[in-house]
């Protein structure tokens, strides 16, 4: 069955819109730029991203558009809708109904402020192929914090990301000032 881009954005819109179980997206406002968690009566910020499409790696600063994922566990099916709006028209980017839809997602977000609620950030990690997909939320502040160092090693391995040092990341996040192009390194965590 052949969908079309229109029908697939259409398709997640509704399912977010309408709040299906197991529905969450990110998205970047234009208002302000920043990066924003959505689920049912949730929005949180984005505190990490680490996403790949389209065999182009996005993080929390070169992302634009909207990602809706949703994790069906009654009939154990997932699915992802990237696409980016423009003047009120949505240009389709990637999603799991391409012939190959290779995608990986991992993401940190803040806690939702919910009075008495969990206070401890959402870990995201979700991966799609053409064989298979997996898609988890987790509320946990130790795996936050193993996500963040990895990512950290992730950095020094590879020398330099948006062009600063890994030096500068680490001293930053030692010091406690913020980290050009960098998140904060979870300083709400």
């Amino acid at each position: 069955m052949t969908i079309s881009t229109i029908d697939v954005i259409a398709n997640a819109e509704s399912a977010f819109l309408n709040g299906k179980r197991g529905t969450f997206a990110i998205v970047r406002t234009p208002e302000d730029g920043k990066l924003w968690y959505a689920a049912p009566g949730v929005q949180s910020e984005v505190l990490l991203l680490r996403m790949y499409a389209n065999g182009r790696a996005i993080d929390e600063n070169s992302f634009s558009g909207t990602l809706i994922i949703r994790s069906d566990a009654k009939k154990d099916q997932r699915w992802f809708a990237y696409y980016i709006c423009d003047d009120h028209k949505a240009t389709y980017i990637a999603s799991s109904w391409d012939e190959i839809p290779d995608f990986s997602l991992t993401a940190v977000v803040s806690a939702p402020n919910i009075p008495g609620g969990n206070e401890e950030p959402i870990v995201i990690r979700a991966g799609f192929t053409a064989r298979s997909s997996a898609v988890a939320r987790v509320q946990n502040e130790d795996l936050a914090r193993a996500v963040a160092v990895q990512e950290q090693l992730r950095r020094s391995w590879s020398g330099t990301m948006q062009g600063h040092s890994e030096e500068s990341y680490t001293m930053a996040y030692q010091s406690g000032v913020e980290k050009p192009n960098a998140v904060n390194d979870f300083a709400m965590i």
